[in-house]
């Protein structure tokens, strides 16, 4: 019987280098999710959304390079780096360290979720108080911290 090998771990970017042809013919915004313009110092004052990662070589900023390996079917691993997450595929990516969360009673969730089969809009005041229920969108009405007492 094999041993499963542990996921691999996402290789370091490097960009390609900035060609003298980014930014002059289409926006800047445009050429830096070009492998050939990804790396203009330029690139990373675009006005994009900032981004944070622990991936060596990942931008500073939001893109949607080439390469990045998406689907639609299912949540795509590329959409934890920098570079792929402005992809249209990445619009409802959500980091998974952000789901993570303290049950408050036995049988709890571990994660940040929305169980619609357990999870009612009439009693949200109660249910949005539970890890699989805090992601609902009815839960959304409720301050930060107002359902912490």
């Amino acid at each position: 019987m094999r041993a499963l090998a542990a996921a691999p771990t996402p290789k370091p970017f490097v960009a390609a280098g900035c060609q003298l042809w980014c930014g002059a013919v289409k926006p800047l915004s445009h050429d830096c999710n070009l492998i050939d313009c990804a790396g203009c110092a330029a690139c990373d004052s675009i006005d994009a959304p900032r981004c944070a990662s622990s991936i060596p070589g990942d931008f500073e900023n939001e893109r949607c390079l080439p390469w990045c390996n998406l689907n639609w079917a299912a949540a795509s691993p590329d959409c934890v780096r920098c570079a792929c997450r402005s992809c249209r595929q990445c619009a409802d990516w959500v980091d998974p360290a952000t789901l993570v969360c303290k049950p408050r009673v036995k049988g709890d969730s571990s994660t940040r979720q929305c169980k619609q089969s357990e999870c009612a809009e009439w009693r949200a005041y109660e249910d949005c108080q539970l890890c699989r229920c805090q992601t609902c969108g009815f839960c959304s009405k409720f301050a930060p911290g107002e359902l912490e007492q």
